[in-house]
């Protein structure tokens, strides 16, 4: 994934600073040069000669103002996805379509991990040769979940003989999320999954098959009486029934207890991803929840890849909490009423699924 190119022919966005110790040394260099080879010539070639040095810095600004209207600029991460242990590729792509070089280009870029909150500075020094693009990664193995948010803070582009840097503010920004890699689960943890099912199921064989009404639609034989919709049926002259939803038949409640240990949590996401993916391979749906430090409750059914993706990228954004203490009245207070979930989480000693009573 890549982010949009940026164009900095829009000088006006663009803050020049000058390098006084080394302009001040070319100052003292060319008098003490100009002044010794003037008095030992004494020529009108070699008095020619020096007012053409004299220029030169002025010839490098002007290259470099130049260079920066012609000059493109992207950041880039070689995957949107991908998984722990994986190798991934950050870095800057610079085009520079004018004849002119700069010898150093510092890119500015902070790395963070969204869901643990890590972050890095790493700084690019590349040339920028002429005519050319030039893509400059950088490569590292990831080692834990999370979303890696790539920040392109800032560049400055030197002139040919380091006089000046223009200094560009960029802000552009790559992300890429980190999945964990599917486990294969124990007999146990199986097991542990079928409980979850089955005791959600029997909560629906009570009176409470159907939480929510989706749609009317025309009778059909066989359908149950109450659902007939009599009113609607009086109104219209045919007979209409409610079309429900099933609540909990045939999905599983998962609810993630993060650790405050890197090291556990990274197991609790593991085992949680794989028990959603081995439901998905049985094609049976889950609804993963958890909680952030804010007590919001957050509450997502997975019925695709697609879907699990976009539950756990949406877990990293949130803010990382410990494990609930008390589950089943933060459950209640927020009018959830449920038989069982399965829990993953710490225990005190291990990472374990277990199934919980609600």
């Amino acid at each position: 994934m890549s982010s949009k190119d940026q164009n900095f022919s829009d000088i006006s966005n663009i803050k020049v600073r000058l390098n006084i110790p080394r302009l001040i040394g070319f100052i003292i260099a060319y008098g003490i040069f100009g002044v010794a080879v003037f008095m030992f010539f004494r020529s009108y070639v070699c008095f020619l000669f020096l007012t053409v040095f004299i220029l030169i810095p002025f010839i490098s600004v002007y290259m470099l103002k130049s260079m920066l209207k012609h000059i493109s600029i992207r950041l880039f991460a070689s995957e949107a996805e991908t998984s722990v242990g994986s190798d991934l590729g950050i870095g800057i792509i610079v085009k520079n379509s004018s004849y002119f070089t700069s010898l150093c280009c510092k890119c500015y870029l902070n790395i963070k991990n969204v869901y643990y909150g890590d972050e890095a500075s790493q700084i690019f020094t590349i040339p920028l040769i002429a005519r050319s693009d030039n893509k400059n990664p950088l490569y590292c193995k990831v080692n834990t979940c999370g979303i890696i948010e790539t920040v392109f803070e800032k560049c400055e582009i030197y002139d040919v003989l380091g006089f000046v840097r223009a200094q560009i503010i960029t802000g552009q920004t790559v992300s890429t999320t980190v999945l964990p890699i599917p486990q294969t689960l124990e007999d146990i943890q199986k097991l542990g999954i079928l409980a979850g099912f089955t005791d959600n199921e029997d909560e629906t064989q009570k009176g409470n098959e159907y939480s929510d009404t989706s749609n009317i639609r025309e009778y059909i034989p066989g359908d149950r009486i109450k659902d007939i919709h009599w009113k609607l049926s009086a109104k219209r002259g045919e007979l209409l029934v409610r079309e429900h939803i099933k609540s909990c038949e045939n999905k599983l409640v998962l609810w993630i207890d993060p650790s405050p240990r890197k090291k556990f949590c990274e197991q609790i996401l593991a085992l949680s991803f794989s028990v959603v993916s081995y439901c998905l391979k049985e094609n049976a749906l889950v609804r993963l929840m958890w909680c952030d430090q804010t007590s919001n409750l957050y509450d997502i059914t997975i019925n695709s890849q697609s879907d699990l993706i976009k539950a756990y990228e949406s877990m990293y954004r949130s803010k990382k909490s410990a494990a609930v203490s008390d589950l089943r009245a933060l459950l209640l207070m927020n009018n959830y009423n449920m038989k069982t979930i399965l829990r993953v989480g710490y225990n005190g000693s291990e990472v374990e699924l277990t199934p919980y009573e609600i």
